[in-house]
């Protein structure tokens, strides 16, 4: 070995490959795992950068919502949304409401006139909350 050269391994901290090239370590890195980085950033960015603008409609009493305070919603798998007032319940299917409300006289009506919770389970159930007795 000639003198005035220190002896350094290849690849330690200090090599003058580092020294020239800082991302000489990014080589280390799995393959599959960078080309998987670079599928995401190739299909995510041009998303992201897309029209950002959100669209949205308020519907109302004025639509045919049976009242505007609205304690409770709920979106079943074939798409409606339900939505619990204090005047019964309303199904929306994107154009127009249909209601179901109390009828002391049908047994086969809502139990109460106001809906405070919504939820549907995992087989598509529509389970309606109403205030304690």
């Amino acid at each position: 070995m000639p003198r005035g050269r220190s002896r350094r391994t290849i690849g330690s901290p200090r090599s003058p490959a580092d020294a020239r090239c800082p991302f000489a370590r990014v080589a280390a890195w799995p393959a599959p795992a960078v080309a998987f980085a670079l599928l995401l950033l190739t299909v995510c960015l041009p998303a992201a950068a897309a029209d950002d603008t959100l669209w949205y409609r308020s519907i109302g009493v004025e639509e045919g919502l049976s009242q505007n305070f609205v304690p409770a919603m709920a979106a079943d798998r074939d798409g409606f949304m339900w939505i619990g007032t204090a005047n019964g319940l309303n199904r929306w299917n994107g154009y127009e409401f249909e209601r179901y409300r109390y009828d002391r006289d049908r047994p086969d009506s809502l139990s109460s006139p106001t809906v405070y919770a919504l939820h549907v389970d995992r087989r598509g159930n529509l389970w309606v909350g109403r205030p304690p007795a």
